[in-house]
C-alpha cells in the first residue's frame, strides 16, 4: 500500500536529527463525495494527494518553529480525547455536587437534567454545544415540567456563566489555587515543593482547615490567604465576591 511521508531535520542540542513524518495512507476520493464521508476517510489515515499536500505544508510549519509534528498531532489527540470526554452530563455533575445544597434538593436538580436538559445533549462535549441548543432547552423547559424547572431557568443560566468564568481563569493562568483538604497531612511538604504564587482560600467555619495550620501556611514564602466568612470547608466559588477574589490572585502581576 502506499503511504504519504514527509522527511525533515530538527535541531537539537547542536546537532541537526532527520526524521519522518508518517502523513497517511493513499486514498482517492470517489467523485461528489460528501465533506463528512471526507473527514471520516482522512480520521482513518487516507488522504488524497492534494490532501495530503494540504498536511505536509502544515508540518513544513511546524517544524520552522522546531516542533516535531509528530508529537504535536499526538497532543492534538490527548487534547481532543480530554474534550469528549468532557461531556454535559459530567460538567452536571460536578456543578451539582459543588452546591452546598441539602441531597433532597440535589436529587430534585438532577432529576430535572434528566428529564428536560440530558434527552438532547447529554453526551455532547461542552465545546460542541451550539448556543441554539441551549437556549432551545432553556426556552422549553417551563412547558416540559412546569413550575420548578420555570422557576429555576434564571439561576441556571445564571450558575452556568460563573461556572464558564472560573474554568476560563483556570485554564489561562498557571498560578496554583490550593485549597487544602484536611489536617492528616502537614501541608509544609507540599508547599515546600511549589515554586509558583499559591493562593489558599479557607472558610471561616470549616473544621478541616484548622485556623493554626492556616496561619503555619501563610507563613511560607509567595503564600496568601483568605478567609471568607459564614463558609465551611469548602468554598464554592459560585458568590460573585468568591470568584473576585481567584480573578484579582490570576490576574495581578
Amino acid at each position: 500500500m502506499k503511504a504519504w511521508r514527509y522527511r525533515f531535520e530538527l535541531c537539537r542540542e547542536g546537532e541537526r536529527k532527520e526524521s519522518v513524518f508518517a502523513i497517511g495512507d493513499y486514498a482517492t476520493a470517489p467523485p461528489g463525495e460528501p465533506e463528512q464521508q471526507a473527514k471520516a476517510r482522512r480520521a482513518g489515515g487516507g488522504f488524497t494527494l492534494a490532501e495530503a499536500r494540504e498536511e505536509r505544508a502544515k508540518a513544513r510549519a511546524l517544524v520552522r518553529q522546531g516542533i516535531n509534528p509528530a508529537h504535536q498531532r499526538r497532543l492534538d489527540r490527548i487534547q481532543r480525547e480530554r474534550e469528549d470526554a468532557t461531556t454535559f452530563e459530567a460538567v452536571a455533575a460536578e456543578w451539582l455536587a459543588l452546591r452546598d445544597w441539602e441531597e433532597v434538593t440535589k436529587a430534585r436538580r438532577w432529576g430535572m437534567l434528566k428529564r428536560v436538559v440530558f434527552p438532547k445533549i447529554v453526551a455532547l462535549p461542552v465545546k460542541r454545544i451550539p448556543p441554539a441548543l441551549v437556549l432551545d432547552v432553556l426556552n422549553t423547559a417551563p412547558k416540559k415540567n412546569r413550575g420548578a424547572v420555570g422557576s429555576d431557568r434564571a439561576q441556571l443560566r445564571q450558575d452556568r456563566s460563573r461556572w464558564q468564568s472560573v474554568q476560563q481563569l483556570r485554564s489561562r493562568h498557571r498560578p496554583l489555587v490550593s485549597h487544602y483538604r484536611g489536617c492528616r497531612h502537614r501541608p509544609e511538604p507540599f508547599l515546600n515543593a511549589v515554586r509558583c504564587p499559591v493562593l489558599v482560600t479557607r472558610g471561616a467555619l470549616s473544621d478541616l482547615l484548622l485556623p493554626e495550620t492556616y496561619s503555619a501556611m501563610l507563613q511560607k514564602p509567595g503564600v496568601s490567604g483568605v478567609e471568607i466568612p459564614g463558609v465551611g470547608h469548602a468554598p464554592m466559588f459560585l458568590d460573585d465576591k468568591q470568584i473576585r477574589i481567584v480573578r484579582e490572585f490570576l490576574l495581578k502581576d
